[in-house]
């Protein structure tokens, strides 16, 4: 292995990238969470709202794991907001990584913003939340709680079909 990033650096041969999946988290406001949505235009986008002192939220997001890695070559992408004060950050990613969550991560770093009533896209008064957005980037289900299992999965099928 040492011979061949020596053998890359003598050739100028650019190193492999990190690691696919690697868990990170990474601060956002709800600006930067709509632009990362724009950003998946013509992929469906689930962002899931969680936060480490809401036992929902845990008990939920193994599922979330599960459907991205399911869905990982249908044009599905999956979101990770956490709403833990930034001086838990470190236990956010702690626990992304016990859950091998290699989506994107993110820690909202706009607390005030996501209460306020008249941002449609992504309200949310308490986690769990999840946001659907279709391929236009568009909003076409928010699911409150915890119980959204057998309907989300009903719906990302449906979605994967309308390509």
């Amino acid at each position: 292995m040492r011979s061949f990033f020596l053998s890359c650096l003598l050739l100028s041969i650019p190193l492999p990238a990190m690691a696919a999946d690697e868990v990170k988290i990474e601060p956002v406001t709800i600006d930067g969470l709509l632009k990362a949505v724009e950003a998946h235009k013509g992929k469906i986008v689930v962002i899931d709202v969680w936060a480490t002192f809401c036992i929902p939220c845990k008990e939920k997001f193994p599922h979330m794991v599960e459907l991205a890695n399911k869905h990982k070559n249908d044009g599905v992408v999956f979101i990770s907001v956490a709403l833990d004060d930034p001086e838990n950050k470190d236990k956010a990613l702690e626990f992304l990584k016990k859950q091998k969550a290699t989506f994107q991560n993110f820690l909202l770093d706009d607390p005030l913003k996501n209460e306020i009533k008249g941002d449609d896209k992504l309200y949310h008064s308490i986690p769990p939340v999840l946001h659907v957005f279709d391929r236009d980037g568009k909003k076409v289900k928010t699911y409150e709680g915890k119980k959204e299992g057998e309907a989300l999965d009903a719906q990302l099928a449906e979605m994967i079909k309308k390509k």
